[in-house]
């Protein structure tokens, strides 16, 4: 069966907080059936069904995220025929309805990752931008073609590369390290400024218990395709808001 889009989302269900996002998501804009979801998760939990595959050999703390998006792609590509794979987190609210319009004209037979709401870093002499994973990146099947031989390898490689350079705080960013081996296989890394916004549906950061203006006067409900550090009642809010 062919999916435009499927959403690879790295997650945790042996944790009561990520599994109530995990709720929420089901509950709100992952009810559109214009999508298909899979959530990954570590080998041991407790959720049952087909959207919910639990990866062998992978556990549920904070460094498994990299595993979790990593072999989440390749699960998506060895089982499933799509155009565009979106990856983000479980506490991330999408608008189904500007995602699916803001991909239809794209050029969705090249490769490239898109995303916003990121920052540059220096990897190995090279600049190297990339997008919060939280609100999540779309990549196309082209761009997943071309890091396919490298998924299940990838994070121990990362791993090596922040050892041997002393970037031991980059060791658990996922999203910094599949925007370093698309850069080095020649994938566009595009930006979209004010679409995918690594703050709630208000523009603050709930990091900061909503003490941090970041994005609120950026916000456009017509135009934003996703946004993060969504508490449950957030999700509630922004669903009844765009419903």
């Amino acid at each position: 069966m062919f999916h435009n889009i499927i959403f690879c989302i790295f997650a945790c269900d042996t944790d009561e907080r990520y599994k109530k996002q995990i709720a929420k998501i089901e509950q709100t804009w992952g009810k559109s059936e214009a999508i298909k979801i899979l959530f990954f998760l570590g080998e041991n939990g407790p959720l049952v069904g087909e959207n919910y595959i639990h990866l062998e050999n992978v556990a549920n703390d904070y460094l498994s995220a990299a595993d979790k998006q990593y072999l989440g792609i390749k699960y998506v590509h060895d089982h499933f025929n799509y155009r565009y794979l979106y990856v983000c987190g479980t506490d991330a609210f999408v608008l189904v309805n500007n995602l699916l319009n803001f991909i239809e004209p794209l050029p969705s037979d090249n490769a490239f990752i898109m995303g916003g709401h990121g920052d540059t870093r220096i990897i190995c002499n090279q600049h190297v931008h990339y997008f919060a994973g939280g609100p999540g990146f779309i990549l196309t099947k082209k761009a997943v073609q071309l890091l396919y031989p490298k998924l299940s390898s990838m994070q121990s490689e990362w791993l090596d590369i922040c050892v041997a350079n002393n970037y031991l705080t980059y060791i658990p960013a996922c999203d910094l390290s599949i925007c370093y081996f698309l850069k080095q296989l020649g994938v566009p890394i595009i930006n979209v400024p004010n679409r995918f916004f690594n703050c709630n549906y208000r523009g603050y950061n709930n990091t900061l218990r909503g003490s941090l203006k970041c994005c609120t006067q950026s916000i456009d409900y017509g135009t934003m395709i996703a946004c993060h550090n969504m508490t449950p009642s957030d999700f509630d809010t922004l669903h009844k808001l765009v419903s």
